[in-house]
Parts: C-alpha cells; structure tokens; sequence
C-alpha cells in the first residue's frame, strides 16, 4: 500500500458500523417505545413502529456494507467466509462471530417482520423476542471488536446509553408482567 493511499474499505467499515449501530439502537428505542407506558405517550406508536420498520431495513443495509468493506481491506484481508461464517476466523473469532450471528437475527427479525401476515401471530412473536439477543450481541461486537471505542469518552458515553436502554428494557418486562397478572386476576 502507498503511503499516501487512505485505507478507504476501513474507513467506509467503521462508518457504516457506527451508522448501523446507532440505527439499531434507535429501532429498539421505538420498537419499546410502543409498549412502554411513559414512551408511548412521547412517541405515537403508529409512527414509531413506521419508522422503527424502515430504519430497521437501513441498519440492515449498512451491516452489510460494513461486512462487504472488509472484504476490500488490505490490511485486514477478510475472505467471504471470514465474513459470513460464526468462528470462521480465528483472529477475532468470539467478537467477529458474535457480530455475524447478530446480522443473521437481524435478517431474520426484518424478514419475519415483513412476512408477518403469514406467520402465527405467536410464532412472530417469539422470533420478535430475538431481538434482545441480537441486541446484546451486536453491543460485545461494538464493545470488544469497535476500534471507535477505544476512547473512554465514547466508551462511556456507549455503555451509558446502552444502560439507558437496558432501564428500558427492565421497565417493559415489569410493565408486561403487571399486565399479565391484572388480566389473570379479571378472569378469575
């Protein structure tokens, strides 16, 4: 490589890595949002859930060009199956891996999304719950692999953002579970 070349694939990765996280934070923001009690009155749920469907399809988009970038990376020179298959490559396996399954639940989390007149009310709603998994599997990829938070300034500000998140999340359990019960209760 020149000395003056900029290494454009890592560039155009890191980018679209931060973009794509910061899009998927936003999409499990609305998509609580609808069914947590304070939110829902701050954010109308027919617009959160528009929105949290197509930023949903845009995050999407950008993993796969962050992936597709490392392909281009001359440093790096990650094959397709360093990029498509879980443990494949042993350098940064766990990480790497982590954030090839998180793109995986995201296919599948857009597809069934999409497919959902089709699909078990049930069965939609089960695979919906993978998104807590892709979620957590998407922050350790961030976390541990994200060269952009080596900083502690953004290192913090990331985990306190995504404990926001987590607050939330524990916030629409309860409320779930307290409804759940209430019902129990009117039908006895």
């Amino acid at each position: 490589m020149l000395e003056n070349e900029a290494p454009w694939a890592w560039y155009v990765a890191r980018v679209t890595g931060l973009i794509s996280f910061s899009l998927l934070y936003i999409v499990m923001f609305l998509g609580l949002s609808i069914r947590t009690p304070i939110l829902n009155k701050l954010v109308k749920p027919i617009h959160s859930l528009n929105i949290h469907a197509w930023l949903s399809v845009q995050a999407l988009v950008l993993v796969f060009v962050h992936g597709g970038a490392l392909l281009f990376d001359k440093y790096l020179k990650f094959t397709w199956p360093d990029i498509l298959v879980p443990f494949f490559n042993k350098t940064y396996s766990p990480e790497l891996a982590l954030g090839i399954m998180a793109m995986y639940l995201m296919l599948i989390l857009i597809g069934t999304s999409y497919l959902k007149k089709f699909i078990k009310h049930g069965i939609w709603r089960v695979v919906h719950f993978l998104n807590i998994a892709l979620y957590t599997m998407a922050v350790y990829h961030a976390l541990y692999l994200g060269t952009d938070l080596a900083s502690e300034m953004a290192r913090n500000i990331f985990i306190g953002a995504n404990i926001f998140l987590v607050v939330i999340v524990v916030i629409n359990i309860f409320t779930r579970i307290i409804k759940f019960i209430q019902r129990k209760r009117q039908q006895i």
